[in-house]
């Protein structure tokens, strides 16, 4: 069994920043992340991905995406 973990403070901040780019490119809305961890482990026909990630945006922009998904009537 092969596993990845990613822990660092430079490499979690480093893929908070590239996923919050990629979000607000392909949604246009501007989420702020904090990535706390990242663990792969990954057997001969399976991976387990475990993200431990927090997220923070602009109420209006929630209630959007709230809408989008059929959460808020």
């Amino acid at each position: 069994m092969d596993e990845l973990n990613i822990k660092t403070k430079f490499m979690r901040n480093m893929l908070s920043k590239i996923l919050e780019t990629v979000l607000r490119k392909k949604t246009g809305y501007k989420v702020k992340i904090q990535l706390n961890a990242i663990q792969v482990s990954i057997t001969e026909e399976t991976a387990h991905i475990h993200i431990n990630v927090d997220g923070e945006m602009n109420v209006d922009e929630f209630k959007k995406i709230s809408r989008i998904i059929g959460l808020e009537d």
